[in-house]
């Protein structure tokens, strides 16, 4: 396929949480790459989305750099899941975590966009409502009851870095999608986080 770009399989995994009422007969895509990259659970919920679309390859269609998984285990996941509900039981804790680990304000996934875009315009350490955010999320899915996935397999997704632009694009099938949550990590750090990331070009 042509780029504008660098073209990365960038590592996640795609889980169902079929005894989660309200998450049933759904999956769900859970980044596999910034939660090692930054030691810290918020990433792997920030940017946990829907998989509408997402078909399992066994194979890479299109030749490019693989970013490995790493610490991506199901219970990786459910022990982040933990360390997420104790860091929400302090607010100081939390907003220490979230300047350090966080996007830029209101960069979060559709699970956040709406409640994200009625918040007033103020950083995000000084607004109770974003852990109200968090722990809704982790309701939604049964996690605050310690309920783990009934389902986790290893994948990848086809990731279009236009450096230049800051863009970071997703292509997932057939159809190519902007992930702005991606952008914030990715651009926000680029001597670390983006660096890291195209070391798999050898640049």
């Amino acid at each position: 396929m042509k780029s504008s770009g660098y073209l990365l399989w960038y590592p996640v995994a795609i889980a169902s949480f079929d005894e989660c009422p309200k998450a049933k007969h759904r999956k769900y895509m859970i980044d596999c790459y910034l939660p090692s990259a930054l030691n810290s659970p918020l990433p792997r919920f920030l940017t946990i989305r829907r998989a509408r679309r997402f078909t399992l390859t066994a194979s890479a269609p299109v030749d490019a750099p693989i970013i490995p998984h790493n610490r991506c285990g199901l219970g990786d996941f459910v022990l982040d899941a933990s360390k997420l509900k104790e860091l929400l039981s302090n607010s100081k804790a939390f907003s220490i975590e979230l300047r350090r680990a966080g996007p830029e304000p209101c960069s979060y996934v559709k699970s956040f966009e709406d409640a994200c875009k009625r918040l007033p315009r103020q950083p995000l350490l000084e607004n109770d409502e974003i852990m109200t955010l968090f722990k809704e999320f982790l309701k939604a899915l049964c996690l605050d009851s310690g309920i783990p996935p009934t389902s986790w397999e290893l994948t990848y997704t086809l990731l279009e870095i236009r450096v230049n632009e800051s863009v970071v694009i997703a292509h997932i099938g057939g159809k190519s999608e902007r992930m702005r949550i991606l952008e914030s990590y990715f651009f926000r750090d680029k001597e670390k986080i983006l660096k890291d990331v195209l070391r798999h070009y050898h640049i």
